[in-house]
């Protein structure tokens, strides 16, 4: 028996650069792949945190706007001015202004809804008027 030996045969020189051309495409076309989903994850997660400082300024915005707006109703009417010089023209007959008053700064309390206190307060620091009855006499440094 005739035993021959065959030696494996290696690809050619041809099918080793095709097979080497597409294993780089691959590789090239799997990066992109990659690259770009990486791109659409980062876009996204920028988007998301551009959105949300737009509605936290919107919000702040909203807030600051309704403020004014509060601020020129309540100066266009002058209605406390008038009511607090009528007081302190005649302040031992005026028990229902002071109330009157007391209820405008109520009013002004709960619309600006971040005021705690409200004090009419004389030259001398002497509290005239606060809503929290506690206050009788402002700081030396207010």
């Amino acid at each position: 028996m005739d035993h021959q030996i065959t030696q494996p045969s290696f690809p050619s020189k041809a099918a080793f650069f095709i097979l080497s051309g597409v294993l780089i495409l691959c590789f090239i076309v799997g990066g992109y792949g990659f690259y770009h989903h990486e791109a659409n994850v980062v876009e996204a997660q920028k988007y998301d945190e551009l959105k949300a400082i737009a509605d936290l300024k919107t919000q702040e915005i909203a807030a600051w706007r309704q403020e004014r707006e509060a601020d020129a109703r309540i100066r266009s009417t002058g209605i406390i001015r008038a009511d607090v010089i009528a007081w302190l023209k005649a302040p031992a007959d005026g028990t229902a202004m002071k109330m009157a008053i007391k209820e405008r700064f109520k009013t002004l309390q709960e619309g600006y809804k971040s005021y705690d206190n409200i004090i009419l307060a004389g030259t001398g620091g002497r509290v005239l008027l606060s809503l929290d009855p506690e206050m009788t006499e402002l700081e030396p440094q207010a």
